[in-house]
């Protein structure tokens, strides 16, 4: 008897615990489907609501899930107020749209070396060589022809050394300088530096040379505040009448503002600054973090690469800028057989000859078109530069040039309205400190916690 009964009360034991449970949850619906007064219909329309939301909530749940597995990265801010000074000012690199100057021009038609060629012929060559573009293969072979004859030759520095002075001088085109509200020499603060597009002048710069193993040692500035008086100020000089092969239909410069560490990429990210301006470039930083953790989780959901973890073929350090370049070196020795002069990689590899020019194009046009060709993720650990742009007209009817200025011999003799036509003025500075992101892996979350604050400013 004992036994027969003892399953009838454990499944009446289970229907209250069943009520009991239904009568007191949170989830919306249960206590009326198992309320004593309710009916049949009730009791079904209830259970098919409360399994429609059960349906909608795994779905969603679901959802989450593959977002927390795919993005599998938490991007936390440290601290809005990183000091400046713990990070250098970054690189300023000034082109002239003009990169060939007339006058360097005419003393170079005046020598030996330029003896076999006429102007028209020798100012298509050098556009070619500032500017990458071809429109006739034959014209191309014929002046490469011209530059053998010369002895100027690819292969022993001669279309770099050729361009180099042919373009426009730093001492000429930068006039004036301040550092941090000082003046200074120009001369120390700006290099002159082949870049993707010709040689201009590139302050707090580490300039890599064609030996890519080595940089120039040099003590980078850094910023101790922010503001218009703590960065760089300088005074530029066009020079309109002195344009011979341009590579833009504006008068002016092109500035791009980058890690020191990075390439110089005017060409493709350098914002325009025209004379008769006065323009203001408040740079804003973020430096991001990467915590050591990154690497256990896959590459690709991350999105980001770790210190020494892509190995470079042609460059020591990995940057994105550099991979990119990287990439470039590979398909044009693949395709060309050598790079273009301004590449800063090992002396080792062939430089290319005005013959080339057309396959460089055309495998330039292969990876613009083709972007999977070259997968550069960003890095982990990293610093971005972003600038803000104002600008006004420049000088108003009060403002004097420095004496430093006036004084230069070659505007000793002319009024301050040849230069108010020419000049423009460029001030750089830091708008404020630096944000500190850090990348973070979800396991390392808590232990994220656990850090200090940085000291702000």
């Amino acid at each position: 008897m004992t036994n027969k009964r003892t399953p009838i009360r454990k499944a009446y034991s289970m229907l209250n615990l069943s009520k009991e449970f239904a009568a007191n949850t949170s989830m919306h619906g249960l206590k009326f489907i198992a309320q004593d007064e309710a009916s049949l219909p009730e009791r079904i329309l209830w259970i098919a609501l409360f399994l429609v939301g059960l349906l909608f909530a795994v779905i969603f749940s679901w959802n989450l899930w593959q977002n927390w597995q795919e993005s599998p990265v938490l991007i936390t801010i440290q601290t809005a107020n990183y000091p400046i000074k713990e990070y250098p000012f970054p690189t300023v690199t000034i082109c002239s749209v003009n990169k060939v100057s007339t006058r360097a021009l005419g003393h170079w038609m005046s020598t030996d070396e330029a003896k076999n060629f006429k102007l028209d012929e020798i100012r298509r060559i050098l556009e070619i060589m500032s500017t990458n573009r071809v429109e006739n293969e034959e014209e191309v072979a014929r002046l490469s022809q011209l530059l053998l004859q010369a002895n100027i030759s690819s292969s022993n520095e001669g279309y770099e050394n050729l361009m180099n002075r042919l373009s426009p001088n730093c001492s000429e085109m930068v006039i004036y300088c301040s550092w941090e509200g000082k003046e200074e020499d120009c001369a120390h603060l700006f290099d002159s530096e082949a870049t993707d597009d010709g040689f201009c002048c590139s302050f707090n710069s580490i300039v890599i040379r064609r030996d890519a193993n080595s940089m120039t040692n040099k003590r980078l500035r850094h910023a101790r505040t922010s503001g218009v008086y703590a960065g760089l100020s300088v005074l530029l000089n066009a020079e309109i009448e002195d344009y011979n092969v341009t590579s833009s239909s504006i008068s002016g410069f092109k500035v791009s503002i980058q890690d020191p560490k990075d390439f110089a990429r005017t060409g493709r990210i350098g914002f325009l600054a025209s004379p008769g301006f006065q323009i203001d470039a408040a740079v804003n930083g973020q430096t991001q973090i990467g915590n050591d953790q990154l690497r256990t989780i896959d590459l690709k959901k991350r999105l980001c690469t770790t210190t020494q973890e892509i190995t470079l073929q042609y460059f020591d350090d990995y940057t994105g800028p550099y991979c990119q370049l990287d990439c470039l070196t590979t398909h044009f020795l693949a395709n060309c057989f050598c790079v273009p002069y301004y590449y800063p990689v090992p002396a080792r590899l062939p430089v290319c000859n005005l013959l080339s020019y057309p396959c460089l194009e055309k495998a330039n046009e292969l990876v613009v078109q083709n972007s999977s060709l070259c997968d550069c993720p960003d890095e982990c650990t990293t610093v971005w530069y972003r600038n803000e742009i104002s600008s006004g007209t420049f000088p108003n009817s009060v403002w004097e040039y420095p004496n430093s200025v006036l004084n230069r011999p070659e505007f000793q003799h002319l009024s301050t309205n040849y230069l108010d036509a020419y000049a423009k003025y460029l001030n750089l500075f830091q708008n404020r400190s630096l944000f500190l992101l850090k990348l973070l892996t979800h396991q390392t979350q808590k232990e994220f916690r656990q850090i200090k604050r940085l000291p702000q400013v």
